[in-house]
């Protein structure tokens, strides 16, 4: 399976190695355009693709893991969905101040009630620790 990721931080990477040791594909994308992400793709191996946020977003399943300030331009600059599976990775914390209700992204990417957030529930320490030592919090198999 192709797994689009917008977004390329800690989270993203460790989400990219367990999906890439459960034999799928991962196109990796962040707000820099598809040549910054060169050394995060190397470092990923074999599976890893570089790949606009249009690219991403047009994969069967899409984690989104951007600050959570940048959420609402990220998805209302991403083409309409068409049944993807959106998984949101995000923190609801603002830098600004600013709330944003996780159910809210409904209405961003034009989708029907009904929204959730279970990526969140490990944390980006937690899915690092996985990764790396095959311990910890997180799914072994997809």
């Amino acid at each position: 399976m192709e797994l689009g990721i917008i977004g390329a931080g800690d989270f993203a990477q460790a989400f990219a190695r367990q999906a890439l040791k459960g034999g799928h594909t991962v196109k990796l994308s962040n707000s820099h355009g598809p040549e910054s992400l060169r050394a995060v793709v190397n470092s990923l191996g074999s599976g890893a693709v570089a790949a606009t946020k249009n690219e991403a977003a047009a994969c069967e399943i899409v984690l989104l893991v951007v600050p959570w300030d940048k959420v609402p331009e990220t998805l209302a600059s991403l083409p309409k969905w068409k049944n993807q599976i959106l998984i949101d990775g995000t923190n609801p914390f603002s830098r600004k101040g600013r709330k944003l209700h996780t159910c809210q992204y409904r209405e961003l990417v034009h989708q029907p009630a009904g929204c959730g957030s279970g990526a969140r529930r490990t944390g980006s320490e937690g899915l690092k620790q996985y990764a790396r030592s095959g311990t910890g919090s997180g799914y072994r198999h997809w």
